[in-house]
């Protein structure tokens, strides 16, 4: 058996024990729009802008908390097309996200001809289409 000691270590260390799978500096899911309901909301209310391989809808809302979707259709590829263009968009948007005004609804969507750009491709798509819709911070 195991002393009080040694079961409060190993309990210790178990605790403060980092998952070795998954990414930590991926895009946190508070931030995510989830339900049909919001993404219709903002398809209804929200402002749309496209530029080159992207497309922007967004809602400002009185009430502070950032919340993001993103959807790429099959007009773009097959499922692992699709998750890639996914994941590119997310980790691009991440990368932009202390900059982006913390009272918004967006929903980025992804349009023919992305799937051929690279991440840093993506990435400037993604900062001209929010410089576009003027959703980041004003610097003071």
């Amino acid at each position: 058996m195991f002393t009080k000691q040694a079961l409060l270590f190993i309990f210790w260390n178990f605790q403060n024990l980092k998952p070795m799978f998954g990414n930590q500096d991926a895009l946190n899911r508070s931030y995510s729009l989830k339900k049909n309901k919001s993404f219709r909301y903002v398809y209804r209310r929200g402002k749309n802008i496209v530029h080159d391989s992207l497309s922007i809808c967004y809602v400002m809302k009185k009430t502070p908390g950032l919340n993001v979707g993103f959807s790429v259709s099959k007009k773009i590829g097959k499922a692992v097309v699709r998750n890639r263009v996914k994941r590119r968009m997310k980790e691009a948007f991440r990368q932009y996200l202390d900059d982006i005004k913390p009272n918004a609804l967006i929903i980025i969507v992804a349009r023919p001809g992305i799937e051929e750009k690279d991440f840093t491709g993506v990435k400037k798509n993604i900062e001209r289409i929010l410089q576009k819709a003027k959703l980041f911070k004003e610097e003071s």
